[in-house]
């Protein structure tokens, strides 16, 4: 949960070995378990193992996987659905810099789009392969991947993924 919640708190590059670690071990018998690795295996890349726990994530309570939907739904598990898409597939994390996105988007979709609020500001991201489109109510500063923070001004940016990252290009 810390690689969720407090990532830059961690050991750099240490992620993978957890996840190596821990998800053998992991019974997924908390309705929360599965939203939060399906998170985690987005953001280390591993976008097959992170869309089989989203699967999961999505029909705790369909196919009562616990067996207590009788007693009632898990509507944390919901957050827990809206967690890995935002934090694990579309890469998004506040930091003291700004807002990181860092997008791991499976080839089977052809985008992902997003309403956000960051530090009141109102902004809308879209991801597809190889573009991402950024509404922001208000100039904010972001930062794309391991790139530079770089400041973006109110209205739409759009950039598009490159050998060298994410450029800014002009609609």
């Amino acid at each position: 949960m810390l690689y969720l919640m407090v990532p830059d708190s961690t050991v750099p590059g240490s992620l993978a070995a957890n996840l190596d670690f821990y998800e053998p071990r992991t019974a997924h018998g908390s309705s929360l378990s599965p939203g939060v690795h399906a998170a985690l295996l987005a953001r280390a890349g591993r976008i097959n193992d992170a869309l089989e726990t989203l699967r999961m994530t999505a029909r705790l309570d369909l196919d009562d996987l616990t067996g207590t939907t009788a007693g009632g739904l898990h509507l944390a598990t919901m957050g827990g659905l809206w967690q890995p898409l935002v934090y694990g597939f579309a890469g998004v994390r506040p930091t003291r810099e700004g807002l990181f996105v860092d997008p791991h988007l499976p080839a089977s979709w052809q985008a992902l789009e997003i309403p956000l609020s960051f530090h009141g500001a109102r902004l809308r991201l879209r991801i597809e392969p190889e573009a991402l489109k950024l509404w922001a109510e208000r100039p904010l500063t972001v930062r794309f991947s391991d790139a530079t923070p770089r400041r973006v001004p109110a209205g739409t940016s759009l950039y598009q993924r490159d050998k060298s990252g994410w450029t800014e290009i002009r609609p």
